[in-house]
C-alpha cells in the first residue's frame, strides 16, 4: 500500500517514518457494511448467536495474520471465534451487540 503524507515530499524524510503506525481519526473512517465492524469496536460488545442466543461479552480481540479472533467467556470457559463477515449477521452499534451465526460445533470444541 502506498500512502502520501502531507509535508513528506522526499524519500529521506519518508524513511524516518518507516515501521511507524499510522492512525486515522475515527470521524474519517469509511462507512462499512452492517455485517462488518472495525476491530476497535469489538471489545465490550455483547455477542448473540442465531442458534445459542447470548454468548457473553467480547473481552479481547487478537488481530492474527489469518483473521481477527474474538475472545469471550462462555459457560466459564474462554472461547475464541473468528470475527469475519461470513459469521457476522449484523452489528448493532447503538446497543453494542454483535449478532453472529457461528458454525455448528465451534463452541463444543471449548466446552468438551
Amino acid at each position: 500500500m502506498n500512502v502520501k503524507l502531507s509535508g513528506i515530499d522526499d524519500m529521506t524524510t519518508a524513511e524516518d517514518f518507516l515501521k511507524c503506525s499510522v492512525f486515522l481519526p475515527l470521524s474519517e473512517l469509511p462507512t462499512i457494511q452492517s455485517n462488518q465492524l472495525y476491530l476497535h469496536e469489538a471489545p465490550g460488545m455483547r455477542v448473540v448467536d442465531a442458534v445459542l442466543g447470548d454468548l457473553g461479552v467480547i473481552d479481547q480481540v487478537f488481530d492474527l495474520p489469518e483473521q481477527p479472533v474474538a475472545s469471550i467467556l462462555y459457560k466459564e470457559k474462554e472461547v475464541l471465534f473468528p470475527i469475519i463477515s461470513v459469521f457476522i449477521e449484523r452489528v448493532d452499534r447503538v446497543n453494542r451487540i454483535l449478532y453472529v451465526h457461528l458454525p455448528e460445533g465451534l463452541l463444543d470444541v471449548y466446552l468438551n
